[in-house]
């Protein structure tokens, strides 16, 4: 049996105050992705928050931190122990530069 898996991308449009587009990005693992949250950060940067679905467990999260062109900088995956549980950033804020609380649920 084929199995067909949906691709879904975390795509971030910036928009200048005269509200046209500056650059489009397209973040994302190669499942089933849920954006949550875009987080500007106090230095101009981004970090994103988001939910993604493979096969081999329910649930995981996803943190993506980029320049302030779009450019990534770096991507963190939030795998669960246990395949039983999801976990799923619910919302993130900035301690200082490099330091992030980011808030989570876990269901089983």
């Amino acid at each position: 049996m084929r199995k067909a898996y949906l691709i879904v991308l975390f795509s971030l449009f910036i928009l200048h105050s005269s509200a046209q587009q500056a650059w489009q990005k397209s973040y994302g693992t190669p499942y089933t992705d849920f954006p949550r949250q875009m987080l500007p950060l106090a230095n101009g940067e981004y970090l994103l928050t988001g939910q993604y679905h493979p096969p081999q467990f329910y649930s995981g999260g996803y943190l993506v931190k980029t320049k302030s062109n779009g450019d990534s900088l770096w991507t963190k995956l939030i795998n669960p122990l246990d395949s039983d549980i999801s976990i799923i950033p619910i919302c993130g804020y900035e301690i200082d530069d490099n330091n992030y609380l980011i808030g989570t649920s876990s269901i089983k």
